[in-house]
């Protein structure tokens, strides 16, 4: 019999999580008929299972079993269950004032390029050293390291109580799947407020025409794209701006008067 904190966790798992129990424990037992016997199944409804058949009365067996055989399924269960539901409490304004005020006084204590750094990772899910490197302006991913680990992460302990960034070798991404090797992730759901700067995107024929209003002062300017869209950054400011067509690459840039304007190549 499973424990009632067991149940009423099972209750919240998502088909994918369960799925995703039966697989791991498969790969641990290594032997169908005995995953079968202590799962209270024979080896036809496991085959099932793996399809994602699995009965709501076994659920919480199989989330027991994982968490006895397979320490892995913790961080699944953490990523899809816990951080999704803290993101919709926050979304929801369900989530309590008091941590909202926390992470508020955590990204007021970080410069621009901190927050550039959180906001591609925000953005992708995760974010590989050299882009990192590249969107702090340091001369080496020696001193983004730095960084990250002796001034980001003491500030995100003392008043989040844990450190934001952190470094897997290799990692499954929560939305696509993939496994993704060598690089950083977050530790927690930073939701970041909509831009006030005006930006206005023409769609021309084969090009984008992106304009919008940078900081009058600021003549150092920077445009970057990737497969999420274009960043925009100097010394004291950063953005990101989505784009819904694919581009190739960028074919003109200029910036006057406060005003910068981006042309860029669409995919045919």
């Amino acid at each position: 019999m499973e424990s009632l904190p067991i149940k009423r966790m099972s209750a919240f798992l998502p088909k994918n999580v369960q799925i995703k129990c039966v697989q791991l424990l498969r790969n641990t037992y290594r032997n169908d008929k005995q995953l079968a016997h202590d799962a209270g199944w024979n080896v036809k409804q496991l085959n099932k299972a793996l399809e994602g058949y699995i009965s709501e009365e076994h659920i919480p067996r199989i989330f027991s079993l994982s968490l006895r055989h397979c320490p892995e399924i913790k961080e699944i269960v953490k990523e899809e269950v816990v951080d999704e539901m803290h993101r919709l409490c926050a979304e929801l304004d369900i989530i309590g004032e008091n941590k909202q005020k926390k992470i508020q006084q955590f990204m007021q204590s970080l410069q621009e390029r901190d927050k550039a750094m959180l906001l591609q990772i925000h953005d992708t899910g995760y974010a590989r050293l050299q882009t990192l490197t590249a969107l702090l302006r340091t001369q080496n991913d020696m001193q983004t390291l730095t960084r990250i680990r002796e001034v980001i992460n003491p500030i995100s302990i003392n008043i989040l109580g844990k450190p934001i960034f952190t470094f897997h070798e290799k990692k499954m991404h929560p939305v696509t799947g993939e496994t993704i090797l060598f690089s950083w992730w977050l530790t927690e759901k930073i939701l970041f407020e909509k831009e006030k700067e005006k930006v206005d995107i023409f769609d021309e024929d084969n090009k984008l025409r992106i304009v919008l209003e940078v900081p009058n002062n600021d003549e150092s300017v920077e445009v970057g794209m990737d497969n999420c869209g274009i960043s925009v950054s100097s010394k004291e400011y950063f953005r990101r701006i989505p784009l819904y067509s694919a581009v190739n690459k960028i074919v003109q840039q200029s910036c006057k008067n406060g005003i910068l304007e981006v042309v860029l190549e669409k995919e045919v």
